[in-house]
C-alpha cells in the first residue's frame, strides 16, 4: 500500500493534464563602401535571393519579413535540416569513452573495476576527513564541534553526533523535522522556517501520500543522511574558478549528499576570494529556503515551491524503491584560447529549428543547454521556476553541483553527464506543476551513466537590450557558448564526432537577450566547436519561420562565422549608434538581408 501511495506526488486535484555567384565577403565589402546604403539598409534590393540545395531542407517561409506572411500558411513543425541529419549520440556505441579510472583531472569516488549489476563500492574503503579550502566541508567532519550546556555542565560534541542522534527518530508529523534540524542548525530554526513544507505535505498531498511521506519516506531520507561518511569516503574537491576537473559519483552517493541538503546539515563552503568580491563563492545547498513560504512580494510562487518539493519527493521515492546503481559526472571547464571570430572562415553547421517540444523531452542524444545562472542552479532552492530551476528539480542530481561548483567566470562552463530524470511536469513559472514520476529510459554509456549530457552556460544580464550588440558583449556571449560546446581536453571526453547541441532562447527572459541574435551567436559557437544545432523556439511558430529563413539564406550565401560577426558589429555601429528611436530602427535581420544581398 505504501509504495502505491507514493508512486506519484502530484497535485491532489489531478490537474496533470544578389548575385548567386557573389560571395558574402564581396557583398559585405560593397556594403561597407556604400555610405548611402549604410545609412538606409532597407533600400538594398532583396531581389534574386536563392535557396540552397533543398535536399536537406523542408519548406520554411521564404518571406524575409514574417509580417507579410499573413498567417495564411501554417508553419511546419520544423525547418532547416531534418533531425535525422544531425549528429546525435543515442546508443552506447555512439561514444568511444576512455577506460573509467581516476586521473589528475578526474576524481573518481567509486572503486574500479565496476562489477555489472552490483552496488558500487566507495573509494577508498575508509573515510578520509579533510577540512581545507580545496575540498567540500562535509557535516561528518570531526572539525565541526559544538559545546552543549546541561545542568551547568559543558560537553563538547561533534556536529555529526548531533545529526546522528536527531535525524533518526519516529516521525509522527512533518513538524517533527523542526527539532531534528534545530539541534545542529547554525542559528535559529523553528516552525516558521518550514511553513512551505508543512503546507505541501498537509494540503497539497492526499492523506495517503502525506502519511507515506512522514512515516516512510522521511525516515528513509534520514537514513541516507547517516550514510554520508561510509558512502563519500574520499574528500570531494571543490570545482574552483580556473579549474578543468571532473568528479564522478555513484547515484547513491549523490542521494546521500542530497539527503544531507534536505536535512540542512551542510556548513557553508568557503571561498578564499568570496569576502573580497561579493557575488562570488559557492551557491547554498541546504533546503531551508525551499521549506519556507515565499517572501511576501513573491507570494504567487508559493504553489511553485510546493510543486518543486513534490519533484524532490518523487526523486527520493524512486531512490528508495529502485536504488539506481549508475554514475553521474560533473565537469568544470575553463579555457583561455578562443576563436578569432571576426576572421573565422568556418561555414555554418547544420541546424534543425522547431517550435514544437522542449529541450529535455526532444533533445535526446544532444548536448542539452541549461540556461544557467553564474551561481549554478539559480533559484532552484528558492522561488525561481524557469528553465534552469525546472530542469534541476526534474533531474535533482543536478542540484548536487551547487555543493562544489564555484561561481562561473565568463570563460567557464559546467557539463553534467548522467543525471537521471525523475519527474514529469507541465507549465512554466507560476504555472509550473509536477505531473508525477518519470521513468527515464535513456540508455547508459559504458561508464554506467545515463546518456544525458547537460551543459550549464550563463548568459550576460543586460540592462539595455542595445548593449548586447556591442562587440565586447558579442564576444562575451560567443566565448561563453563556445566553452560549453567545444571538445574538452581532458580524460573524460569521448573520441569521435561531437553530438548536436539542443538549445533555445538562451538568456532571453529576464536577462533581456534578443532571440534572433542569440540564435546566430549559438549557431556560430556550434559551428566553431564542430557541432550541429537543434534550436527550440518553445511554441513560437513565427520565430521559427524567421530563424529558418535567415539560416537558409546564410547557408545559401556560403556565409562564414566571420562574415556574420562583422555584419552584426556593423549593425551596432551603423544602425543602433545612429538611431535612438527603436521603433523606427531597422531590425537586425532586415539589415543582414540587405548586407548579404549587396547594394
Amino acid at each position: 500500500m505504501e509504495a502505491s501511495a507514493a508512486s506519484s506526488f502530484v497535485d491532489r486535484s489531478d490537474d496533470t493534464d544578389d548575385d548567386a555567384g557573389a560571395t558574402v565577403g564581396d557583398a559585405l565589402k560593397m556594403f561597407e563602401e556604400d555610405d548611402a546604403i549604410r545609412g538606409d539598409p532597407l533600400k538594398a534590393s532583396r531581389d534574386g535571393d536563392e535557396m540552397t540545395d533543398a535536399s536537406l531542407f523542408v519548406s520554411s517561409s521564404m518571406v524575409v519579413d514574417s509580417e507579410s506572411a499573413g498567417g495564411s500558411v501554417p508553419t511546419p513543425d520544423w525547418s532547416g535540416v531534418a533531425l535525422s541529419q544531425l549528429t546525435r549520440c543515442l546508443i552506447p556505441s555512439d561514444l568511444r569513452l576512455p577506460s573509467l579510472g581516476p586521473a589528475a583531472d578526474h576524481t573518481l569516488m567509486v572503486a574500479v573495476p565496476l562489477v555489472p549489476g552490483k552496488e558500487l563500492a566507495p573509494s577508498p574503503s575508509l573515510y578520509n576527513d579533510v577540512w581545507d579550502f580545496d575540498h567540500v566541508r562535509l557535516p561528518s567532519s570531526s572539525r565541526l564541534r559544538r559545546t552543549l550546556h546541561t545542568n551547568g555542565d559543558e560537553t563538547v560534541v561533534t556536529r555529526w553526533e548531533l545529526i546522528q542522534n536527531n535525524v533518526l527518530r519516529n516521525y509522527q508529523s512533518i513538524t517533527d523535522i523542526v527539532p531534528a534540524i534545530a539541534s545542529y542548525y547554525t542559528g535559529i530554526f523553528n516552525t516558521a522556517m518550514v511553513t512551505g513544507l508543512v503546507k505541501t505535505v498537509k494540503e497539497e498531498l492526499t492523506p495517503q501520500q502525506s502519511h507515506f511521506f512522514v512515516s516512510t519516506l522521511l525516515p528513509f531520507i534520514a537514513s541516507l543522511v547517516i550514510e554520508l561518511p561510509s558512502s563519500c569516503t574520499q574528500p570531494i574537491p571543490l570545482l574552483k574558478s580556473g579549474m578543468n576537473h571532473t568528479i564522478t559519483f555513484s547515484q547513491r552517493q549523490v542521494a546521500s549528499l542530497l539527503a544531507n541538503a534536505f536535512f540542512c546539515t551542510f556548513p557553508a563552503q568557503k571561498s578564499v576570494d568570496a569576502e573580497r568580491e561579493p557575488g562570488t563563492g559557492y551557491p547554498f545547498i541546504n533546503f531551508d529556503w525551499l521549506f519556507c513560504s515565499p517572501r511576501a512580494w513573491r507570494e504567487k510562487r508559493s504553489q511553485c515551491k510546493s510543486e518543486k518539493l513534490k519533484c524532490i519527493m518523487n526523486y527520493f521515492c524512486r531512490i528508495r524503491d529502485s536504488n539506481p546503481i549508475g554514475l553521474v559526472s560533473y565537469t568544470r571547464r575553463s579555457i583561455i584560447l578562443f576563436p578569432e571570430w571576426a576572421d573565422s572562415q568556418t561555414l555554418l553547421s547544420k541546424a534543425h529549428i522547431t517550435h514544437k517540444g522542449n529541450i529535455e523531452d526532444d533533445g535526446a542524444g544532444c548536448l542539452q543547454v541549461d540556461f544557467a545562472n553564474k551561481m549554478i542552479g539559480g533559484g532552484v532552492l528558492q522561488e525561481g521556476c524557469v528553465q534552469e530551476e525546472i530542469r534541476f528539480v526534474l533531474n535533482p542530481e543536478l542540484i548536487a553541483s551547487r555543493l562544489f561548483t564555484e561561481c562561473l567566470l565568463p570563460n567557464e562552463a559546467v557539463i553534467i553527464t548522467g543525471a537521471e530524470r525523475f519527474s514529469d511536469y507541465s507549465g512554466y513559472g507560476d504555472t509550473f506543476t509536477c505531473a508525477g514520476p518519470h521513468v527515464d529510459n535513456v540508455p547508459r554509456d559504458t561508464w554506467g551513466r545515463r546518456m544525458t549530457q547537460i551543459v550549464a552556460i550563463d548568459a550576460y544580464k543586460f540592462g539595455k537590450t542595445e548593449t548586447q550588440y556591442q562587440q565586447e558583449f558579442l564576444l562575451r556571449e560567443l566565448n561563453k557558448a563556445y566553452v560549453g560546446f567545444c571538445r574538452g581536453a581532458d580524460h573524460v571526453t569521448p573520441d569521435g564526432p561531437l553530438s548536436a547541441v539542443c538549445t533555445g532562447n538562451w538568456g532571453c527572459g529576464a536577462f533581456r537577450g534578443e532571440p534572433r541574435l542569440k540564435f546566430l551567436l549559438q549557431l556560430m559557437a556550434c559551428s566553431e566547436a564542430g557541432r550541429d544545432m537543434m534550436y527550440v523556439t518553445f511554441g513560437d511558430a513565427r520565430l521559427q519561420e524567421e530563424l529558418a529563413a535567415m539560416y537558409e539564406h546564410l547557408v545559401g550565401m556560403n556565409a562564414t562565422v566571420g562574415d556574420i560577426f562583422r555584419i552584426i558589429s556593423l549593425y551596432h555601429d551603423d544602425v543602433i549608434m545612429k538611431s535612438s528611436n527603436r521603433k523606427k530602427r531597422s531590425s537586425l535581420y532586415s539589415f543582414m538581408y540587405a548586407c548579404f544581398n549587396g547594394p
